[in-house]
């Protein structure tokens, strides 16, 4: 703003000073800073170290937060927030749920109010790393609690949608995909140690001379689910690695003493990329000489952003996103369409265009890439949960704040 446009505004605040300086004043409550010592006064509460207002329960809003409800369509069963207030959309009408604002708490569409962490979350919610919101977890404990007319399943905490006719594309020809190993114990298996040889690679699998330098450390997902502070097993940085013909060295890395037959995470991390997790577990079988082989995602910033933004969802700031790929039993494992995914605390599974890694924004189910995504989701640990032809797989993990997070289902 100008300031020749700025001075109408100072004067006229101004003048208002001027006049209520006529009145007797009264104390300053709104947004003045409190905490257990220093207490708001009556009729205010301390909510995230600042007074507000106190107001009625958010389960009862009253007349003039329901005359919101009439200010627009909204998308049939995406719920959202409006002026504080927190709807819901069965029929393309915003229906009124919660005033989260007059009730001191914080709105958020896909999740409706949301108190801060605090000392301790209310049962049934846990502390969103991310944001220091309390946010639901789990999404359901019965079918009922998932609505959609019963369309969703109450699997392992999570409303999961029904999968369609599950599918892999074996020499080009299209067959049932195979599930059976799913269910199979894997039973014990001798521990022991390897030095992990890999590349850094694109979603696409592809090597680029982008990630020489980048650090990649590998932990225990044990450790790494559980803890806020993980410790790395072991760490390293990527180098090129002397291949010729390009690119097709760069990336490379070497990583000592990595256990076996554990489940384990690998970070990847440099300049013009987001943050990496990616799950996986060295079986013994595929270790030759005392080597084994990956490799690990690493997603660039560009196009982790131009995936969220095709998602056309709000994310806040610090979420964390999970990017996802379902196989079947074929040897080798194939790709599988028609699988769904959901997790324990509410959030939409996107998934992608066939042949694409790009978000489909209207597609139920996974294509032949076999790829979903989440985005906007909270910073917890929590379980992940896919529907690869009424075979259900359930996989506990966990989300941190500005990263993505690899998950590759498969036996």
């Amino acid at each position: 703003m100008t300031l020749r446009r700025l001075l109408p505004a100072l004067l006229a605040a101004a003048l208002a000073v001027t006049f209520a300086c006529l009145d007797v004043p009264k104390p300053v409550l709104e947004g003045r800073a409190c905490d257990s010592e220093h207490p708001c006064l009556g009729g205010f509460r301390c909510v995230a170290s600042k007074c507000e207002a106190a107001a009625a329960d958010a389960s009862t809003p009253d007349a003039s937060a329901r005359a919101d409800a009439s200010s627009g369509p909204c998308a049939p069963g995406v719920p959202l927030c409006r002026q504080g207030n927190w709807y819901e959309c069965p029929a393309g009408q915003p229906e009124l749920k919660a005033a989260c604002a007059d009730a001191g708490l914080d709105c958020e569409g896909a999740r409706g109010c949301l108190a801060p962490c605090g000392s301790a979350c209310a049962p049934g919610t846990v502390c969103d790393e991310s944001t220091r919101r309390c946010v639901r977890q789990p999404s359901c404990a019965s079918p009922g609690d998932c609505g959609d007319a019963g369309t969703l399943a109450c699997s392992s905490g999570a409303c999961l949608p029904p999968s369609t006719q599950a599918t892999v594309t074996v020499d080009t020809k299209t067959e049932s995909a195979q599930t059976g190993c799913f269910a199979t114990d894997a039973g014990s298996a001798t521990p022991g140690e390897v030095t992990l040889n890999g590349y850094l690679v694109t979603p696409t699998s592809q090597r680029t001379a982008t990630t020489i330098g980048f650090n990649v450390l590998v932990y225990r997902a044990s450790e790494f689910d559980e803890s806020d502070n993980p410790q790395p097993v072991q760490w390293g940085t990527a180098f090129d690695a002397g291949i010729p013909n390009g690119t097709g060295g760069a990336g490379a890395f070497s990583l000592a003493n990595i256990p076996v037959n554990v489940d384990l995470v690998a970070e990847s991390s440099g300049p013009g990329a987001v943050k990496t997790y990616q799950y996986f577990n060295i079986r013994s079988d595929l270790v030759q000489a005392g080597m084994a082989e990956l490799a690990v995602i690493s997603f660039d910033q560009a196009l982790w952003d131009q995936l969220v933004s095709s998602a056309e969802i709000e994310v806040r700031a610090h979420r964390g996103g999970i990017a996802g790929q379902v196989f079947d039993c074929h040897s080798p494992s194939a790709r599988v369409a028609g699988a769904t995914a959901a997790l324990d605390t509410p959030g939409r599974a996107f998934y992608t265009f066939p042949g694409l890694v790009g978000v489909d924004p209207t597609a139920a189910a996974t294509s032949n890439t076999g790829r979903f995504f989440f985005f906007d989701v909270p910073a917890v640990p929590l379980t992940l949960v896919a529907n690869v032809g009424e075979t259900v797989v359930a996989r506990r993990l966990r989300v941190r704040p500005d990263a993505v997070t690899v998950f590759l289902v498969r036996p």
